[in-house]
């Protein structure tokens, strides 16, 4: 149906005439205002922020990432191609946990970029550990805005019935201080405290009063876990800044030392360490996969646990089991690959406790059928001259002998113990097997043992990601220290400086001044 000229006119004036918004004053006026009202502003930005949240990945969104994704395989072909080609990479990439703090620590970062699926509302889900893992700047930032918006929001209500209730509010300014009051402390220097007994004001009251409650405690527990996280107990758990590696009767081992700064140390602190590689076969290739590395320092069926009080060594052997050594064959980005190998006598050997059944030589069988044989003191004889006995060096006080000696005779312990069985009798081997047993490691077989190593770590972006954690005697917090090693971290056939050291008194002192210093072969170690 069609509308009459004038109907026509009117709405074309409404549409002309700007809207005016606002309760009457006291001269019965309205207030004349240009622009929508500060709240539908605010809703409307609510509304536009919620929407873009909850939006779904665009196509264009979808596209650059991609785009990304093909960008990142290039530049990993162009790569493969290039070392193919044997050409010279400059430099090792970035760490995949960083090392980026003082005295050669990591802050524990890692160097992970997260991106795709729907995380924004998982986030949500989660909102207070997503708040407090914000950056320092945006927490503040985002705690400022909830408070004077909380308080604008107050303000606002308050002046809605200013004039009914007797509240003289001149302007939003004044409401706002009013509201800022009531948020903060309660201590009105009105001479009408009461409001003209109006209900409204102690209704909007009450509940301003329970929302700055609730903002106050949400504030300062958000304050007390950022003060309180173990990302800054950590920095007080002092990794070596290198790695040894160290040949110990024809076996090599990497080492590396830990310690704690403080004087509360923490309790029941337990180690973890992980080499994180690529994986290459004929079928195609797998980034940065985790690998756990079996310890010999702790024994990790003793559960890795660690005297943090005192300098501690980490050791793990460097066999055919070992994630970081390759194997005798193995496919790099140009080519299958071959080298050597261990020795024999290197190789991983059976422990306890892991499906083997204890070797029992002729020893062990003869002390067990002892019983048996009838005594020769019954039959008037002498007794016989009693063998002492002496316990085996083992392979951590090893670790700190003097170079010299480093190829020493005495083989590791069959089991994976340290210091805790019997030496044998010392009996010649078989003659096929003398050369065997007898001999370590040479100068060349070292060095082809370390382009190996080299050469496979370069090609799998090796680095050993070591973790200690432990809970704080004061906070009870579990705090969990990070660290890395590459092939550049590592000191080969090095020995670390003893920082231990017994005082006049009968002391122990630890200087961390040479706690990263280490020793080249020869080098004279002062004890």
């Amino acid at each position: 149906m069609a509308s009459s000229p004038r109907a026509q006119t009117l709405r074309q004036a409404a549409l002309e005439t700007p809207t005016t918004y606002g309760s009457p004053s006291l001269h019965g006026t309205a207030m004349r205002i240009e622009s929508p009202p500060w709240n539908e502003r605010m809703a409307g930005a609510a509304r536009r922020l919620w929407a873009s949240m909850r939006r779904t990945v665009t196509p264009q969104r979808a596209r650059g990432r991609r785009e990304m994704y093909e960008e990142i395989r290039e530049r990993e072909e162009a790569r493969r191609r290039s070392f193919a080609e044997g050409a010279e990479v400059s430099q090792r990439r970035s760490r995949i946990l960083l090392r980026d703090s003082y005295d050669h620590q990591s802050v524990g970062r890692w160097n992970i970029k997260r991106v795709g699926g729907d995380w924004v509302h998982m986030y949500l889900d989660d909102w207070f550990n997503t708040i407090v893992h914000l950056p320092i700047l945006r927490l503040l930032f985002l705690m400022v805005i909830i408070y004077v918006a909380c308080v604008f929001v107050f303000g606002v209500g308050y002046l809605s019935f200013s004039d009914e209730c007797g509240m003289d509010f001149g302007d939003r300014l004044e409401a706002y201080y009013f509201s800022l009051e009531t948020m903060a402390t309660i201590g009105y220097g009105t001479q009408d405290y009461f409001f003209g007994h109006c209900w409204e004001p102690l209704a909007i009251i009450n509940v301003q009063v329970v929302c700055g409650l609730v903002i106050e405690s949400l504030y300062f527990g958000i304050i007390f876990h950022r003060l309180t996280r173990g990302r800054h107990r950590q920095s007080t758990v002092l990794f070596s800044d290198k790695a040894v590696v160290r040949r110990v009767d024809g076996s090599y081992y990497l080492v590396f030392q830990v310690c704690e700064l403080r004087r509360h140390h923490l309790l029941d602190a337990k180690i973890r360490v992980f080499a994180v590689r690529h994986e290459r076969d004929e079928h195609g290739a797998a980034y940065y996969q985790a690998h756990r590395m079996q310890l010999r320092r702790p024994r990790d069926d003793t559960g890795g646990l660690l005297l943090m009080a005192l300098p501690q060594l980490v050791v793990h052997k460097l066999d055919a089991a070992s994630p970081l050594v390759p194997a005798e064959t193995w496919i790099s980005a140009r080519g299958p690959r071959s080298w050597r190998g261990l020795s024999p006598n290197v190789m991983a050997s059976p422990t306890f406790g892991e499906g083997h059944k204890p070797r029992f030589e002729r020893g062990d069988s003869f002390r067990t059928n002892a019983a048996a044989i009838p005594s020769p003191h019954k039959v008037g004889k002498p007794p016989p001259k009693q063998r002492i006995h002496r316990r085996r060096p083992s392979v951590e006080s090893r670790m700190f002998a003097p170079f010299t000696h480093s190829a020493s005779h005495v083989s590791d312990d069959v089991s994976g113990s340290f210091d805790t069985e019997e030496e044998e009798p010392s009996t010649p081997p078989p003659p096929g097997r003398q050369a065997h047993f007898a001999r370590g490691p040479t100068a060349s077989e070292d060095a082809e043992f370390r382009a190996a190593l080299d050469a496979f770590f370069f090609d799998r972006d090796v680095e050993i990601v070591a973790i200690v954690e432990g809970c704080d005697e004061i906070t009870s917090r579990l705090v969990q220290a990070r660290h890395s090693y590459a092939i550049e971290n590592f000191a080969w056939w090095h020995n670390f400086a003893p920082c231990v050291f017994r005082q006049p008194g009968g002391s122990c002192l630890v200087d961390f001044s040479e706690f990263h210093r280490t020793l080249e072969p020869g080098e004279d170690r002062g004890v």
